[in-house]
Formats: C-alpha cells, structure tokens, sequence
C-alpha cells in the first residue's frame, strides 16, 4: 500500500466524521426543541394533542360503562 492511498482513506473518514457530527446536532436540535416546547405548555397549561385525545378515551370509555348498566 502505497502513502497516497492511506492519505485519501484518512480523508474520508474526516467527512464521514463531520457528516455524523452534523447529524447529532440536527438530533440535539429537535430534541431540545420538543423539550421547551413541553416547558412552555407546563408552563401555560396547555396540553398537547395526544394528552387530549387519550383523555376524551377515557372520558368514551366512562360514558359507555355507565350506559351499559
């Protein structure tokens, strides 16, 4: 193996370094994005959809149970 080639492999992994490199800051990114968004609703009050939605499950499921009897 010749000195150039072992230069060109290494350079390749420097690219491939800085691509994962990127790709955790764009995953770091989201997931302190969701996290304030989860602050600020704390904060206000406010719940998210999915919250609401299992609620009014829950709230289906009473209604039925109390029908039935």
């Amino acid at each position: 193996m010749s000195g150039e080639n072992y230069i060109d492999d290494d350079e390749g992994d420097d690219d491939e370094e800085e691509e994962m490199k990127k790709e955790e800051e764009e995953e770091e990114k989201k997931y302190k994005k969701r996290k304030e968004m989860k602050e600020t609703m704390r904060r206000t009050g406010r719940r998210e959809k999915n919250e609401y939605n299992s609620n009014n499950r829950r709230k289906r499921r009473r209604k039925r149970k109390r029908k039935k009897k």
